[in-house]
């Protein structure tokens, strides 16, 4: 069917009318157009007529392997050929045709086994079919299924769904009522919200006896958190600022403290002049300073011990350099 119009639009005015027989059988043989019956797992949930392609009963063994390859040849490997048995599961499961919605639930999840890129719609494809068995209250199918089939796929075991399809099979296995609630409202919520519409509504419908009820279980959600939170009151008023810490540094101030003392007149430059002092010797010691250079304030050249000539003797000199013009 290549319309637009999606077939799990289509739903009846009263649940728990069957479909008519003519158009149940027409959908269960669109399906094995699909997917012959010898490679369904579940061909026997068919409801109507028999497969054309199952072999005599006085077959033998190498006849019967010549049948599987010819089933293999007749199945349909084209691209979304998986979604056109969907629309088919879900305008089924509106008809409460649980039975023949495995049947073709089951085909397609065979369509993806043999894609070798198929990993999330698998997954999805193995949860519907648990979620098929067990609203047929067939627990133990559910169970064998999950166990000889679903788990033998790799990507299968660490899934969300895979988690969810075991939960859901143990609760009702055990009739744990809070295992059941809990698998379904609290612990796979990212897997319930990826089913489609009518797959979800049909786990919630899921009770411990296995059977689907026609209306969903009032299931209570858990409550969140209450939190005191009045955004209608007006902001609280900063904090008032903090005194000065005893580290902080203090103002500069122009007036002297009390503990300091101004010197004026002789006191002042008694002050200085102790200060010069403490300079000279300290320059002194250094080998800086020069006492004698200090202390003379006549400007008067230091005295040598080199000896000086007689006066006599520069006279002598002047009278050598005379000369007669006469």
């Amino acid at each position: 069917n290549n319309n637009d119009n999606d077939n799990s639009s289509v739903t009846p005015k009263n649940k728990l009318q069957s479909m008519d027989k003519t158009a149940l059988q027409e959908l269960e043989e669109a399906v094995e157009a699909h997917v012959p019956d010898p490679l369904n797992p579940n061909k026997a949930r068919r409801q109507t007529k028999v497969s054309i392609f199952l072999p005599d009963d006085d077959d033998d063994g190498a006849k019967e392997a010549d049948n599987l390859e010819l089933c293999k040849q007749h199945v349909v490997t084209t691209s979304y050929a998986h979604e056109t048995l969907y629309k088919i599961v879900y305008t089924l499961l509106n008809y409460n045709e649980y039975p023949s919605a495995l049947y073709a639930a089951s085909a397609a999840s065979y369509l993806l086994q043999i894609d070798p890129h198929s990993t999330i719609s698998l997954a999805r494809a193995y949860l519907t079919e648990t979620v098929l068995t067990l609203a047929m209250g067939d627990v133990v199918a559910a169970e064998q299924s999950f166990l000889n089939i679903h788990l033998q796929n790799n990507y299968y075991l660490s899934s969300r769904e895979c988690k969810l399809g075991e939960d859901l099979i143990t609760a009702i296995r055990t009739r744990d009522a809070q295992g059941l609630h809990d698998a379904r409202i609290v612990e796979n919520k990212s897997a319930m919200s990826n089913l489609h519409t009518s797959v979800r509504n049909l786990t919630l419908k899921l009770q411990l006896t296995g059977l689907a009820k026609d209306k969903p279980l009032d299931i209570p959600l858990p409550k969140p958190t209450q939190h005191n939170y009045n955004y209608n009151t007006a902001p609280a008023p900063p904090a008032p600022p903090s005194t000065r810490s005893s580290y902080a540094p203090k103002p500069i101030t122009n007036q002297p403290s009390q503990q300091e003392k101004i010197m004026e007149g002789e006191e002042l430059q008694a002050s200085l002049n102790a200060n010069f002092d403490e300079m000279d010797d300290l320059m002194n010691s250094m080998g800086l300073g020069d006492d004698a250079d200090i202390k003379n304030f006549d400007n008067k050249p230091p005295k040598t011990n080199t000896p000086q000539p007689p006066q006599q003797q520069y006279e002598e000199d002047d009278d050598d350099l005379d000369i007669d013009l006469r």
